[in-house]
């Protein structure tokens, strides 16, 4: 028996020789897939789609809705764009959505999972760099850098403050966490990955800009790769030069740690970058600023709320302020503002609504009495240019108006509208044998075709009685008799319309409306 065993225990060190040298249940080792100014591009790529929050598999993804929007949760937002290179922030494919990549090292892990993966980790909020992740148990947002006046910015897929997508979020160097100046807890740490990596930063504070220039430099302006020459930083190498005279198109302007200004140029799809000192401001160029989602007042009854769901982009500026207005139209058709609530921002894209938006809480429409309004929304982009007399940055303000909507308010009190009427010179409930019509209530087709109509609508509400139809031999329709209410109007206490017929050659009055 000792000599089997034996035996059997020397044929298993054998094989256990001859397997590969590695464990059996080895994992990929961690890649470097993308740089740290190229994770943050994308998180800011996505930040200015529509996008929401989604918790389950494959919808945390990056899966783009027929809706038009991208759903990430929020470990999976930063897992996304690793696995995807970046790509998936250009994912514009219904039903399509990143599939789980484990080569370079990541795994499908939880946030607690991935924060213990990290290749360092700090509590010290006051050296974060852009491009680390930020942890909270059960979250993770993605520092991408300050504003330029030292408040830190996170991107951050998140069910908090009812945002229920994707935001930018603030923080402050003890890590407390704030959107639109509402708290929400602090980040416990901030950590670096090992699929990024992390470059010393060459900007000091970049401006938000979009303008034409023209080089002066008699040699010429160099493009440079980064915003700096190579005696600045090694790693800067020369694109191309711009002789004298030359004019292009600036989309940013950067200070670099050095303090020296440059703007960023697009030549043929390269990006790169020219010493502001070596030109001159030609003209500011106006941005593209849109609108999505939402929808206008038309016509609210007194009492009735109104909830703006407004996304408004800039194309190649960052907003710097909204505005929201009411106005009241008198029969001039001169107005006075009722309600302008104003709110500063400082980011591509902003997201109206909800109880932490200082514009949609601001305009009271619940409070608003009978009567005609415009609702105006009104956003302020600043651009920034290089002055060269002065040799700092300066910037003009451009006001947009996106929305410029008429709305009406009805009262709460409601009368008929009454179509019927003594038709011929008989007394008659409605026009059945004579006439049909279609009515039409703010501008909606109510009833096609029809003979009689009858039914209770708030005061104020616009009706039209059109397409009437004669249907008897020998009777047409002449008008409406000049001392009533038109054909088409308001509905008021006494709402009145006479059509005239004529039968046998005797003019006749339909009453088409009366009081109720």
């Amino acid at each position: 028996m000792k000599k089997t065993l034996s035996l059997v225990l020397s044929a298993l060190i054998l094989i256990l020789a001859l397997l590969p040298a590695f464990p059996m249940d080895a994992k990929a080792a961690n890649q470097v897939v993308m740089t740290s100014g190229e994770f943050v591009d994308a998180l800011k790529k996505i930040l200015d789609r529509d996008t929401m929050y989604w918790s389950k598999y494959p919808y945390n993804l990056g899966y783009y809705h027929s809706n038009g929007k991208i759903s990430f949760d929020c470990s999976n937002l930063g897992k996304a764009i690793i696995w995807s290179h970046g790509s998936t922030a250009d994912n514009f494919t219904i039903g399509n959505f990143q599939h789980i990549d484990t080569s370079c090292g990541l795994g499908d892990w939880s946030v607690e999972t991935i924060y213990n993966k990290a290749s360092s980790t700090s509590k010290d909020f006051t050296n974060i760099e852009p491009g680390e992740w930020v942890f909270m148990p059960g979250h993770l947002g993605y520092y991408i850098g300050d504003d330029g006046q030292g408040n830190g910015q996170i991107i951050e897929c998140t069910t908090g403050w009812n945002a229920n997508r994707v935001i930018q979020s603030q923080i402050d160097s003890k890590g407390t966490r704030s959107w639109n100046g509402t708290k929400n807890g602090s980040w416990v740490a901030h950590f670096k990955v090992p699929w990024i990596q992390y470059e010393p930063s060459v900007v000091s504070e970049a401006y938000s800009s979009y303008c034409s220039v023209r080089v002066t430099r008699p040699e010429g302006a160099t493009v440079w790769s980064l915003p700096c020459t190579d005696a600045t930083d090694a790693r800067s190498k020369q694109i191309s030069t711009l002789t004298r005279g030359s004019q292009i198109q600036s989309t940013g302007l950067y200070r670099n740690v050095n303090g020296d200004h440059f703007y960023s140029v697009d030549l043929d799809g390269e990006k790169g970058y020219i010493k502001a000192l070596d030109t001159e401001l030609i003209s500011i160029l106006p941005d593209d600023v849109r609108v999505t989602g939402g929808s206008k007042p038309g016509t609210i009854t007194e009492g009735s709320y109104f909830d703006l769901t407004y996304k408004i982009t800039g194309t190649h500026l960052d907003l710097s302020s909204i505005t929201g207005m009411i106005t009241k139209v008198s029969n001039d058709g001169s107005e006075q503002v009722v309600y302008s609530p104003k709110r500063q921002v400082d980011g591509r894209s902003v997201q109206l609504g909800g109880s932490n938006d200082p514009v949609d809480m601001g305009l009271l429409f619940n409070q608003l009495k009978y009567g005609e309004y415009k609702l105006y929304i009104k956003a302020e982009q600043k651009s920034w240019y290089f002055d060269a007399n002065s040799k700092v940055p300066s910037y003009v303000i451009d006001e947009f108006t996106l929305v410029d909507s008429y709305f009406r308010v009805l009262t709460k009190e409601s009368y008929y509208i009454n179509v019927n009427g003594l038709i011929d010179g008989t007394l008659g409930d409605n026009t059945s044998g004579y006439a049909t019509f279609d009515v039409y209530i703010e501008n909606k087709l109510v009833a096609k075709g029809v003979s009689d109509f009858w039914k209770k609508y708030p005061a104020g509400t616009k009706y039209e009685i059109s397409n009437i139809r004669i249907t008897k031999d020998g009777v047409a329709f002449e008008g409406v008799q000049a001392d009533r209410n038109p054909i088409q109007g308001i509905a008021t206490r006494y709402t009145e319309v006479n059509l005239i017929i004529n039968s046998k050659g005797n003019s006749q009055a339909v009453q088409g409306g009366e009081k109720g």
